[in-house]
């Protein structure tokens, strides 16, 4: 395995093993760990309380974070 593919990218027009005539491929991002995601979340859901005085349920931030993250 290459080291670019085991960083999670490929380099575009560059040839592989699987690859001989150095066609474009798409290049792979990483995806973030759970820990990461859940981190991500919690942070974009207190800066939205911070934001709105605390006036809702903290769920409610929480969610819209969460659909945030996705969009």
């Amino acid at each position: 395995m290459s080291a670019e593919h085991e960083r999670g990218t490929l380099m575009k027009g560059t040839p592989t093993e699987g690859n001989p005539v150095g066609e474009e491929k798409p290049v792979l991002e990483k995806q973030p760990t759970l820990e990461e995601r859940y981190l991500s979340i919690q942070e974009a859901a207190y800066h939205l309380a911070e934001k709105d005085g605390f006036a809702r349920c903290p769920v409610s931030y929480w969610l819209q974070a969460e659909a945030d993250s996705i969009a």
